[in-house]
C-alpha cells in the first residue's frame, strides 16, 4: 500500500485528491498538513485522514509517507519540495492528475513496499512508473 500525503487543505484540488483516494485499491490518505488547525482539522474529519499536522516536516518524519500532494501557493512550493526530497518522500504538485495501476505481489526482500510488485502512476497523460513498489512522482523521467 502506497501511504500519501497532502499539504495545503485550502480549496478543491485538495478535496479532489481526498475524494479519489475513497478509490484506489494500492493507496491510502494517511496524512495531512496546513498552518491552520480549524481548516486542517475539519478536512481530516471530512475525509476520515487520522493523522493532522501544522508543521509539514513533523508530518514527513512522524509519518513517513512514500509521496506527498503539495496544494500549496508558489511561493513555498520550493521550500515543501526540497524538505520533502531530503526526507525520501516524492513531492508531487496537486494540479498534477493521478491515475494509478497496481499489481499485487508476495513481496519482495529489502522492498520498501513489499505489498506492490509494480505501480504506474499516470499523470496529464504522461506515464511514469516504478519498479519493486517504489513510488514515482513523475518529478523526473522514467
Amino acid at each position: 500500500m502506497i501511504k500519501s500525503a497532502i499539504i495545503g487543505v485550502s480549496g478543491g484540488r485538495a478535496r479532489g485528491l481526498a475524494e479519489a483516494y475513497r478509490h484506489v485499491s494500492c493507496g491510502s490518505l494517511a496524512a495531512v498538513s496546513s498552518r491552520q488547525w480549524d481548516k486542517l482539522d475539519a478536512f481530516g474529519s471530512a475525509f476520515d485522514v487520522p493523522a493532522r499536522y501544522t508543521d509539514y516536516r513533523e508530518m514527513f518524519e512522524r509519518e513517513k509517507p512514500d509521496l506527498v500532494h503539495v496544494n500549496t501557493p508558489p511561493s513555498v512550493r520550493l521550500e515543501i519540495f526540497e524538505a520533502a526530497e531530503s526526507a525520501g518522500i516524492n513531492p508531487l504538485p496537486s494540479r498534477e492528475r493521478i491515475s494509478w495501476r497496481c499489481r499485487p505481489s508476495r513481496g519482495l526482500p529489502g522492498s520498501k513496499l513489499p505489498s506492490i510488485t509494480s505501480c504506474t502512476f499516470t499523470l496529464d497523460g504522461a506515464c511514469f512508473s516504478g519498479r519493486c513498489g517504489k513510488a514515482q512522482s513523475g518529478i523526473y523521467a522514467s
